[in-house]
């Protein structure tokens, strides 16, 4: 990606970050002006923080708490936390458990890794591939699930279960 360049480190990024502290579109607006991601930006000055601002999913989803103490070279225990409009966590919960995907959104995906470079992923397969992978399967899915309600679930076994099954991948294949 053309912007996870070295800027994404420099002392002028990183001096904007904090003299500034912009607004999530300001800074969104910057890294598009300076050509940098504004994501690996603030992972970069994260260690450098007193105080850091996140959704309840940063700390509350394993992977990405994880990943964001990681980053910020912190443990849990090292943490004040305070979660603001706490009536909201059990819907978060809810939400966290489950996630809705579109044909339409594996469209978006699909363009935009052909836009970026159609990234080789694992051995033979590039990203379009993957999404292919996945519309396919999902509408094979929604095939033969229609008419047991308005709303088709498909859990993440079946798709990946199917995805391996359409496209003849062993479990062998992937480590």
């Amino acid at each position: 990606c053309r912007y996870f360049n070295y800027d994404v480190w420099s002392e002028d990024t990183k001096n904007y970050i904090f003299s500034t502290i912009p607004f999530a579109e300001e800074f969104l607006d910057y890294g598009s002006d300076k050509v940098i991601c504004p994501y690996e930006s603030l992972k970069r000055a994260l260690p450098e923080a007193d105080v850091v601002l996140a959704p309840y999913a940063s700390f509350l989803n394993p992977v990405i708490g994880e990943r964001l103490l990681q980053h910020w070279g912190v443990s849990r225990e090292d943490l004040v936390i305070i979660l603001d409009e706490a009536h909201n966590l059990p819907d978060l919960a809810r939400d966290m458990s489950s996630f809705d995907i579109s044909i339409r959104q594996i469209n978006f995906a699909e363009n935009e890794a052909r836009d970026q470079g159609d990234f080789l992923l694992y051995q033979k397969y590039k990203s379009s591939d993957v999404l292919e992978m996945m519309r396919s399967a999902i509408i094979s899915l929604v095939n033969e699930k229609i008419g047991e309600s308005e709303e088709v679930r498909i859990s993440f076994h079946d798709l990946i279960e199917t995805i391996m099954i359409q496209n003849r991948i062993s479990s062998q294949s992937f480590p």
